[in-house]
């Protein structure tokens, strides 16, 4: 599973990250981005909440 979003967990993260998508980089790069860029920006995000959880960089 694709990593995406910031690498710290504070409250204004510096490093953010969108990796990991492996031969399915043309398939996933574009839905990847998007969440990345509502995750940046806080807007509403493109995707539901669960599967946003599952592609989070933090995900433990």
């Amino acid at each position: 599973m694709p990593l995406v979003g910031p690498l710290d967990a504070g409250p204004q993260p510096s490093l953010w990250i969108c990796a990991a998508m492996g031969s399915r980089g043309l398939s996933f790069s574009v839905l990847c981005a998007e969440l990345l860029a509502a995750r940046i920006g806080a807007e509403t995000l493109p995707v539901e909440a669960n599967l946003a959880a599952a592609l989070d960089a933090l995900r433990g």
